[in-house]
């Protein structure tokens, strides 16, 4: 163990019950010192790893910053689902009080921790809500179940009414379009071609006019290659453009979440066990087969230069 960094050996002797002889995966996340967009969360993309939903993994991971926590989520990218940025998936459902199963007309398509809402109250749902999807006790390309939380236990249905479900991307930060948004149209106007879909989710890293920080909003028309309009709800009303502001609008990539958890800033010059700025979490379940990604989010938006690194060991 000498060979390793003295924060890893105090990874290790937080959880000396698991063997940290051969971590499976190493990463980090460099921040370095802005504010405002440059402050978006940093992501660590994770190889397959060989493993199944049925393995556990110690994720440990040290936070560099004597400033700032950070929230570390842990999730699944859109190669685990067919669908893409742009696709609207609307399928027509029916609820069984029974089994608290879900069952489509037509194969759903849906993956293990894809991200859904329900545009009604069928089955005791709240519409507009974010729920997951959880595999059901018979699953089939036409039944599903979901959770209230991701990978969390089967959501309780409450009678058979039937109901839409739509599928529902979460935002994470990648390319990006800058424009600026028309008052007397509630048009906004890109400074070069956005490729955009009526569909795809957008978000901004600042709270700039009607948009507010890190929310997702979502594109429902595009008259021309350099104009679009938003809502705050799939297939919602038009956002009501209040100034003509400049500001930056960051497309989304699929991603559902795993868990996530918060690790406290550094303490300076510490290195022993059970110090702020060093966590260690067992995970069941994830990354899935194909990898995963791990998303790294300051709790503020104005920072010194910082970097996460995060050890992954077989548990």
């Amino acid at each position: 163990m000498a060979d390793y960094p003295t924060w890893q050996q105090a990874l290790i002797a937080m959880a000396g019950e698991y063997d940290y002889s051969q971590p499976i995966f190493t990463g980090c996340a460099e921040f370095p010192a802005g504010t405002g967009a440059d402050a978006v969360m940093r992501t660590i993309d994770v190889p397959d790893l060989g493993l199944s939903t049925r393995n556990a993994v110690v994720v440990g991971v040290r936070n560099g910053s004597e400033d700032e926590d950070i929230t570390v989520s842990l999730g699944n990218m859109s190669v685990f689902s067919p669908y893409t940025r742009g696709d609207q998936v609307s399928i027509a459902c029916t609820p069984a009080a029974d089994t608290d199963n879900w069952t489509t007309a037509t194969a759903h398509n849906f993956s293990y921790g894809d991200r859904v809402i329900f545009t009604g109250a069928g089955g005791g749902v709240t519409a507009n809500v974010y729920y997951y999807v959880i595999p059901a006790a018979t699953d089939s390309s036409t039944v599903f179940s979901v959770s209230a939380t991701p990978g969390g236990t089967v959501f309780n249905v409450a009678n058979a009414t039937a109901n839409v479900v739509d599928y529902a991307p979460s935002p994470l930060s990648t390319d990006s379009i800058a424009c600026a948004g028309a008052v007397d149209t509630d048009i906004y106007t890109s400074t070069a071609a956005h490729g955009l879909t009526k569909g795809d989710c957008l978000m901004t890293a600042t709270t700039v006019d009607c948009l507010t920080l890190l929310t997702p909003y979502y594109v429902i028309a595009t008259a021309t290659g350099t104009t679009f309009q938003l809502s705050a709800a799939r297939g919602g009303s038009t956002v009501n453009v209040g100034a003509t502001t400049a500001q930056t609008l960051y497309l989304p990539e699929e991603y559902a979440e795993h868990t996530s958890f918060t690790v406290p800033k550094f303490a300076a010059s510490s290195y022993t066990a059970n110090v702020a700025g060093i966590e260690t979490r067992l995970v069941s379940g994830w990354p899935q087969s194909g990898g995963g990604r791990i998303c790294v989010s300051p709790t503020d938006q104005t920072y010194d230069a910082f970097c996460a690194t995060v050890t992954i060991w077989r548990a």
